[in-house]
């Protein structure tokens, strides 16, 4: 259903009534609007002109790597939350005295006809709180959310000061990034260099400790391998050297008894080497040749016959002499063996002895040697740290740079 609704009466009534008073009162209403542009436009006349100036400061992703040591201080991570609090370091009180020290402003600012850009001499506290407080109410910094660029404004009534304040804090910034990385890594080297101190005394009493007792104890080594172990070894070896001597021997005297039994030496090693049996070899083979002849001749009754026997009788009788001679010699070779043999093994039980009773020693040397080596490894690794520290003095840059 279409229905038409028509304006009341009594609103038709009430909006002619308010035109009407408007008209009534014209003169008024415009008399009020003139004065109120008029005072507007007198208090902006009249108001101080203020300049806003802005200086960009970027922080840098990329991190310059002049020595292949790292740093004291990582480099700062590319996240929301850092950036946010480099945003507040800047911004902060600390940051505005590091300006205020910076430009001097405790002396009479470039415009002195205003007292919010004019800092009087800070001679007592107070002055100085009401200067920082005035640049901290005249400072902006923020981000875009979009990218690692900081802005750092400052608006005051004179351009030029508002843009030095504004690159102070730029660079206050930089130098508060490189101030902050000199003074950690000297605080580190400084630290570094006291408690290499003590650990090379560390290293030291442990050294000498570990030297000490093996000395003590009589754990010598030598090339790697324990004195004892040296000894030992040496002594299995010259135990199984007179073994085989002594076989040796025992072989010898047995044929050399032989000979004594048989009469034949003539293979035996001492018997052709010896000169005297040699001599009496020869003249032996010379009596049996005439005995021999003298048979061949039939001359059986010749006086000479009993004469060389009796003289090959005396050769035999020499030489069997001389066969004994080398027996006994034999003989007291082996008995000689025999003691160096007993001696040896002795040596050698009071070796076993010794390295047995030395065993808990060898542990207790292991244990220092160890310790001293830890020491050691400690020293170095402090001690490569302290020099990469000392080479990083003085190159320190800022993660940040004026754009």
């Amino acid at each position: 259903m279409i229905t038409n609704t028509k304006p009341s009466a009594h609103s038709q009534e009430g909006l002619s009534r308010l035109v009407s008073l408007i008209w009534q009162h014209r003169f008024l209403f415009t008399a009020c609007l003139l004065f109120t542009g008029l005072v507007a436009a007198i208090g902006y006349m009249r108001a101080p002109k203020r300049y806003h100036s802005e200086a960009v400061v970027a922080l840098d992703v990329r991190k310059l790597q002049a020595l292949p040591s790292e740093s004291v201080m990582s480099p700062l991570p590319q996240e929301s939350p850092v950036l946010r609090t480099e945003i507040d370091i800047i911004g902060s009180r600390s940051m505005a005295e590091r300006v205020y020290a910076n430009l001097g402003l405790g002396q009479p600012a470039a415009d002195k006809s205003s007292k919010n850009d004019r800092f009087v001499t800070a001679s007592n506290v107070d002055s100085y709180v009401k200067a920082i407080e005035e640049i901290l109410a005249n400072v902006r910094v923020m981000n875009d959310g979009r990218s690692y660029t900081i802005y750092i404004s400052y608006t005051a009534k004179d351009p030029v000061f508002a843009a030095t304040v504004a690159n102070a804090f730029a660079n206050a910034y930089i130098d508060y990034q490189i101030d902050l990385q000199t003074t950690a890594t000297r605080r580190v080297s400084d630290w570094l260099g006291e408690r290499l101190g003590s650990l090379q005394k560390k290293l030291e009493l442990s050294e000498q400790s570990a030297a000490a007792f093996r000395q003590k104890e009589g754990l010598v080594s030598m090339g790697g391998t324990n004195l004892q172990a040296q000894q030992l070894s040496g002594l299995n070896t010259e135990l199984t050297s007179l073994q085989a001597r002594l076989a040796e021997a025992r072989a010898r005297l047995a044929t050399a008894t032989e000979v004594l039994q048989t009469g034949e030496g003539v293979g035996l090693t001492e018997v052709l080497s010896s000169p005297t049996i040699q001599l009496l070899r020869a003249e032996e083979a010379r009596v049996i040749r005439s005995i021999a002849d003298l048979d061949q001749s039939g001359a059986r009754m010749n006086p000479q016959r009993p004469q060389l026997g009796y003289q090959l009788a005396s050769l035999k009788s020499q030489i069997r002499q001389e066969v004994m001679e080398i027996v006994a010699s034999l003989r007291n070779e082996i008995d000689i063996n025999q003691k160096q043999q007993s001696e040896v093994y002795q040596n050698l039980q009071d070796v076993q002895r010794a390295m047995s009773t030395a065993s808990m020693a060898t542990v207790h040397a292991g244990q220092l040697e160890r310790e001293a080596n830890a020491n050691r490894s400690i020293y170095e690794t402090y001690l490569a740290r302290y020099k990469q520290m000392i080479e990083q003095d003085g190159i320190a840059t800022a993660e940040a740079r004026i754009i």
